[in-house]
């Protein structure tokens, strides 16, 4: 009786090396069959309200262009590591061992064969290359102000967007000529044989192009972004917090005027008091015996109106006084907010930047070559746990990429009513 059984193990950010399922530790396969089909339901779910939620006019800025497509490329990501769990189960869990499953099995080999492998380095390309455009972009902003206004406008950014997924696109075409599904049949006990549905190289997969491809790839998509971001990620930090640092002087500067303020406020209504008793000591001039007398109408006349003039001068003093003390606060208001909600921004940017190292930095070193020149001839388990190692920090990659909703709704204030409203109509 002929039966056809698929054996595979692809992930698409390695260069494609055949294993067998069952030779893979059962935590792996628990792990991929149930917190990587979830991380990646919920995670693509999340990503698509981000897309949602920055389509508001509110996020008009070039840094949320960027951040749309970042979330697109994390819900593409998310969506197509979602069959891979499934195709991981094996014997020894009982629900890999159904009709159904054994039905399905064949297809997610197609699948991940002939467009989960091609489309999952597209899209961890195109996520790696945009947030490097988000770490620039908000460089050139905090440290040239006016050349961001020139570089990274909000058409320019589409179009920068565009192209880096056309350059991701492109570089990775001939990904889809380096994996193909066979079919085998081998001879079991009884003189029954079996039909296997394996995934294996081609030929071009085979040659020294292929694995040449593989480091330039490497070097591309993994570490020149990483070394890049790391770099950046430093230097955003070392000028957010001079800005900081700038702004606690500027605003210690303003309460120090605010405090002359009120001492030229204070010395103009002393002095506007003294000169109000002296006057109305003038109207009530005393005779010879001590007692108030009679002072002439015009000499009243005249002293009521000097003090009324001495009054609005001293008004117009004070007004001045406090015009000139309060203009440059009021004409700085517009440029403090803005450098407040700057700050704010670039603050979560560099969250979102860190978060993508916490994911990309363990994956780099799960690349298959480097993982075979530490784990090689060291042990007979390594491979095992090797496999261990790349899913793990797969899952861990894909779980920063469904965090990025949690750092948008607790930094951003405008996210989180964006999102409350959207959620309100939609209730």
């Amino acid at each position: 009786m002929n039966k056809t059984y698929s054996v595979i193990d692809v992930q698409p950010n390695q260069t494609a090396l055949i294993q067998p399922v069952y030779g893979v530790h059962i935590a792996e396969v628990w792990s991929a069959l149930v917190v990587q089909t979830v991380v990646c339901l919920v995670g693509a779910s999340l990503n698509i309200l981000n897309v949602v939620v920055f389509s508001h006019r509110q996020f008009t800025a070039s840094p949320y262009i960027f951040m749309t497509a970042l979330a697109v490329a994390d819900a593409g990501i998310l969506l197509v590591h979602l069959p891979f769990g499934l195709l991981r189960c094996d014997r020894r869990i009982y629900l890999c061992t159904t009709y159904v499953f054994k039905w399905l099995r064949p297809y997610l080999s197609y699948y991940v064969t002939y467009v989960g492998f091609e489309l999952g380095n597209m899209l961890e390309a195109l996520s790696a290359w945009i947030t490097v455009f988000i770490s620039t972009e908000r460089y050139i902003t905090i440290r040239w102000p006016h050349l961001s206004k020139l570089k990274f406008s909000r058409g320019q950014a589409k179009r920068q967007v565009v192209w880096i997924a056309i350059a991701a696109v492109t570089f990775h075409l001939p990904l889809f000529f380096v994996l193909e599904v066979r079919h085998v049949t081998r001879a079991i006990d009884n003189n029954q044989t079996r039909r296997f549905q394996t995934t294996s190289l081609t030929q071009f997969g085979s040659s020294v192009y292929y694995y040449s491809y593989t480091w330039i790839r490497f070097i591309l998509v993994q570490f020149i972004p990483l070394v890049t971001l790391c770099v950046m990620n430093s230097l955003l930090l070392s000028l957010i917090w001079t800005s900081y640092r700038n702004q606690r002087e500027y605003m210690k500067t303003q309460f120090q005027m605010k405090c002359q303020q009120k001492d030229i406020m204070l010395s103009s209504m002393i002095k506007h008091r003294i000169e109000a008793e002296r006057q109305s000591a003038l109207m009530c001039p005393f005779n010879g015996n001590g007692n108030v007398g009679d002072a002439s109408p015009i000499r009243l006349l005249f002293s009521r109106t000097s003090m009324s003039r001495q009054v609005c001068l001293d008004s117009d003093s004070w007004r001045e006084s406090r015009a000139t003390v309060t203009k440059p606060v009021t004409g700085n208001l517009r440029l403090e907010r803005s450098q407040q909600a700057n700050n704010k921004l670039s603050v979560l940017l560099v969250a979102v930047i860190f978060l993508f190292l916490i994911g990309q930095i363990p994956q780099a070193f799960a690349y298959v070559h480097i993982l075979d020149l530490i784990t090689k001839k060291l042990c007979n388990s390594c491979p095992v746990y090797s496999s261990l190692y790349k899913h793990l920090s797969q899952l861990l990659c894909l779980s920063t990429s469904m965090s990025h909703f949690f750092l948008y709704t607790a930094l951003n204030r405008h996210f989180r009513d964006c999102l409350r409203k959207t959620c309100f109509c939609r209730s």
